[in-house]
């Protein structure tokens, strides 16, 4: 899910949440697991049109290390 989304995506769980819906169900409906959720929330995500390359290497670098990907060989 490209940053924007991902960060709308924070923000209307949050939301729904915050109205009484069970995180469960709300990372349901939006179809990505609470651990997910909580990775993005705690990254606060990252805006590409106004991120620095530096910053947006960062978050590249960490997303692949969330998903135990290798560099190199």
């Amino acid at each position: 899910m490209p940053l924007p989304e991902r960060q709308q995506a924070v923000t209307l769980i949050a939301e729904a949440n915050s109205a009484g819906v069970s995180l469960s169900v709300a990372v349901r409906e939006v179809g990505i697991c609470e651990s997910t959720y909580e990775r993005w929330r705690k990254a606060g995500g990252v805006d590409a049109t106004t991120a620095s390359a530096e910053e947006l290497v960062a978050a590249i670098v960490e997303d692949k290390r969330d998903f135990g990907f290798k560099w190199g060989n």
